[in-house]
């Protein structure tokens, strides 16, 4: 029988810690938000270690590891792990004497977690690499098809411009793949959902494993959630191995496929930019970037443009018009290109981007149209988005008008054709109410069917946004919940949706990348969450639902 001893001891400021051995796993329980449990092991000269804690993925613990000393959350700890896997890590160096350590496991969202955690010391290197590879001098030399600091990464070995999956990943779990490089090329990874629910991430790395946090290449958008398929451009990568991660940050499918690039990026923007000349664009001399993307001078108003974007691709133009009238901004592309579609943004300082913009057009169709009043002399960037798989031919011009009231708001002021809400409320025309939504308020409604009910939801400092709604009703999946950005969801436009049918509780989680976004933790950002009854409630029989959001801190 083995006898698991747990010391309890208090120190001088009377903390309360427990003492745990190699090998052994320890329960534990965080009560509340903002608690701590502290655990104490040793490890002796020339060791390694790993601490491990496993909780729930509906919660969020942090892990923090001090030697001689209790760590906090302030600076004060040799290693942490604060990300929002339901597996947290640390693997410590090796030691150069015999050495007391202090882990901390820190509640950051929900009331009495439940835990598990486990220490390994091994021979310099941790956890013995996991038995996929050898020691040497403390590092890991690990196994072909393994990677990590203690060779606990499984590699998937793919090769070039073939197409692998579907795989299946759980919330909060990582697939990885390795690949060789043998050009400096330019290297496209497309990863495609197979899903129309989940949010796969993907990170690329040189010779080491992607984490959240440390990599070479990234798809760093975490407003792009609703189009299934993203590419990240590897532009002149070293010659080596390069490692892909796959982090799910909600349960999805996905296929992957590793291509080197054909010719020049981007078309160079089409032949008014410039030419491929083997791999580069030579650029007109109107027209700058690695693939004539920039159109040098300001735009000569009521002069059309052309060029081409493929997804994800931008061109970039100014304008300036020196007027009080309607500075009207205007992008067409032919029903020629079967299903392109491409977006219109503006800001005032420097060149947009899909978060960083004054004015935007992302109406699906073959015309994208801004209208600016009293523009006055103000330059203008202007960026046309390729969004669809297809990219985008099109035409842009620029020309003033005079102003248009022909709209037909049902309340409000109508402005260059365009209806402007008073607070309160929100739509193409202002017909529907806006209510303040609060972290941690639960707020009750009732929804009709192809009725929209839309809560103002408005963040500061925060690096995640959680909502959670739940159809008080037998029948389930009538109601659908969408979030977008600075403006009301719509069921074609929105940033993020949780449209299941089999269930009654339905969540969005979205979390941001301060190196993405900086502005997150400064600033203030608006979003408009919409809950939609579907026309399967039946007629006249409202269904009562309940919505509550949080943001950090909880």
């Amino acid at each position: 029988m083995l006898i698991i001893l747990i010391l309890f001891a208090l120190t001088s400021s009377q903390i309360l810690y427990t003492t745990i051995y190699n090998g052994v796993s320890v329960h534990s329980v965080i009560e509340s938000p903002g608690k701590w449990k502290f655990f104490r092991f040793e490890v002796k000269k020339g060791s390694g270690f790993s601490v491990n804690v496993v909780h729930s993925i509906k919660y969020d613990l942090d892990l923090y590891v001090r030697q001689n000393d209790f760590p906090d959350r302030i600076g004060n700890y040799d290693y942490k792990d604060t990300s929002l896997d339901a597996n947290l890590t640390i693997v410590g160096n090796v030691t150069t004497e015999d050495s007391v350590f202090y882990a901390g496991v820190f509640g950051f969202r929900g009331y009495n977690v439940g835990f598990d955690i486990v220490f390994h010391t091994g021979n310099g290197c941790p956890n013995n690499c996991n038995g996929h590879g050898r020691c040497d001098s403390g590092t890991c030399i690990c196994d072909d098809g393994y990677s990590g600091d203690s060779c606990q990464k499984n590699l998937e070995q793919i090769s070039l411009n073939k197409e692998y999956g579907p795989y299946h990943v759980e919330t909060s779990n990582w697939k990885y793949f390795s690949f060789m490089v043998e050009t400096t090329e330019t290297v496209q990874v497309n990863v495609t959902q197979t899903t129309p629910s989940g949010d796969i991430d993907t990170y690329v790395r040189y010779n080491s494993v992607p984490t959240l946090t440390v990599y070479d290449y990234a798809n760093l958008d975490p407003y792009i959630l609703t189009r299934p398929w993203h590419i990240v451009n590897m532009t002149s990568p070293q010659i080596g191995e390069w490692i892909v991660g796959c982090y799910a940050f909600h349960e999805s499918s996905f296929t992957i496929k590793v291509s080197a690039a054909r010719g020049c990026p981007n078309n160079c923007s089409g032949l008014n930019h410039g030419t491929c000349v083997g791999t580069r664009c030579s650029c007109d001399q109107k027209y700058s970037g690695s693939y004539c993307e920039t159109y040098r001078n300001l735009v000569t108003l009521d002069t059309s443009y052309t060029g081409e974007v493929e997804r994800l691709a931008w061109n970039y133009y100014r304008v300036s018009s020196n007027t009080l009238n309607s500075l009207v901004l205007k992008l067409s592309h032919g029903s020629q290109w079967t299903n392109e579609d491409c977006d219109l943004y503006v800001s005032d300082e420097e060149y947009p981007t899909l978060i960083n913009y004054m004015y935007r057009d992302i109406t699906y169709g073959n015309e994208a149209k801004v209208v600016i009043e009293h523009p006055a002399s103000t330059i203008y960037h202007v960026g046309i988005f390729g969004y669809s798989t297809v990219g985008c031919k099109y035409n842009f011009s620029a020309s003033i008008i005079g102003i248009n009231n022909s709209c037909n708001c049902v309340r409000g002021e109508c402005r260059n054709g365009a209806c402007v809400c008073p607070a309160g409320y929100t739509g193409s025309r202002c017909e529907s109410t806006e209510t303040i939504l609060r972290s941690g308020q639960t707020v009750s409604g009732e929804i009709n069917a192809n009725q929209w009910l839309y809560y103002n939801y408005t963040v500061h400092n925060t690096s995640q946004i959680v909502l959670v709604m739940k159809e008080m009703s037998n029948q389930v999946g009538l109601v659908h919940l969408y979030i977008q950005y600075n403006s009301a969801p719509t069921t074609t436009v929105f940033l993020a949706g949780d449209l299941q049918t089999t269930t009654a509780t339905h969540r969005i989680s979205l979390v941001f990348n301060p190196r993405v976004i900086p502005q997150i933790s400064t600033s203030f950002l608006n979003f408009v969450v919409g809950v939609y009854g579907t026309v399967s409630i039946p007629n006249n029989q409202p269904l009562q639902f309940k919505l509550v959001a949080w943001s950090p801190p909880f």
